[in-house]
This record gives structure tokens, sequence and C-alpha cells, in this order.
């Protein structure tokens, strides 16, 4: 019975060392990250219209037209413009320009336009639609981008006409 007992102590204290060996032998490391994502703020600036309705005195009685470009919501991402006084043949153009906010680069995705008429006036949109897949660094500005606007013979009498140009932008890294 004492062997037993001696063998069990024995046994005891054998593990108590190995334990204490093992527990010598351990270590822990923790590995911490942090990430910080970015953000899309593209804008629309400086709409200019060609024809934002002063015109001179003794040029009122034959342009009587005007067009009123506007940024809507004070997020700024959406560009208005509105015909006023329009006749078939009455033509007008609207700059404006595009910065990137954003903190990383973005892409042009798409352009779309919403309309609120038939075929009572020509929007040219082609100096837009040819940004599609530019990419824009970051605090980049492109400049003079130009809409141009055609009232054509299908126009009413006494219709006012607007519509509404939304570019929506990517980050520059996704197809």
């Amino acid at each position: 019975m004492k062997k037993i007992r001696l063998i069990v102590f024995v046994m005891i204290v054998a593990f108590a060392v190995m334990g204490a060996g093992y527990a010598a032998w351990t270590d822990v490391t923790e590995i911490n990250g942090t990430i910080t994502t970015g953000w899309l703020d593209v804008i629309f600036e400086n709409p200019i219209s060609t024809d934002p309705g002063d015109t001179p005195e003794w040029m009122q009685l034959i342009n009587v037209g005007s067009t009123e470009a506007t940024i809507a919501r004070s997020e700024k991402k959406t560009l208005e413009i509105e015909i006023t006084n329009g006749y078939p043949g009455y033509e007008s153009q609207v700059t404006f320009d595009i910065k990137n906010n954003s903190t990383i680069p973005v892409k042009v995705k798409d352009v779309a336009i919403q309309r609120y008429y038939d075929s009572e006036l020509d929007v040219d949109l082609s100096e837009i639609s040819d940004l599609i897949g530019k990419e824009m660094a970051v605090g980049e500005t492109i400049k003079n981008i130009a809409i141009s606007n055609y009232v054509t013979e299908d126009a009413k009498q006494e219709t006012n006409y607007s519509y509404a140009v939304t570019i929506t932008f990517q980050q520059w890294n996704i197809d």
C-alpha cells in the first residue's frame, strides 16, 4: 500500500512539474487592428446659364426666354434646370463643375436625366455622357461641363420646361 501511495505521490509531483514546465513555455500574443473606411462625396458646383434672364432692356422684346440652373438640396447631388418663356427655336446652355470631396478616388458610373416633358425639349448630355468611366482623384474638380437645351417645334404655349440631372459615382477600382 505504501508503494501505491509512493507511486501516486511521485505521479502527482511529476504532473505538477510538467504543468509548471508547460506554463513556463506558454505565451499569448494578441493582434489588434483598426480599419477606417473612406466615403464618397461628389457634388455639383457653379451652375451657370448662358441665358439667366438678365437680358438688356433693348433686347427684351426679342429675347424673352430664360434658363435657370440650380443645385438641388443641401447635399448638392442633383442639378435642376428650368426653361421659362421658351419658344420653338430657343436655345440655351448650362455649364457646371463636379468636385470629388471623397476620401478615395471615384469613377463616373452613370448619368441620369429626369424629364418632365416628352418631345418639346431636346437636351444634349453628350459632354456628360463622355465622362462615364472617367476617374477623378481626391479633391479633383472637372470644370465647365456643358448641357445644351433646344426647344422644339412641339413646344406648348405657356409652359415652363424643367428637368433634373444626376450623376452616379462609384469607387475607382470597381468595374
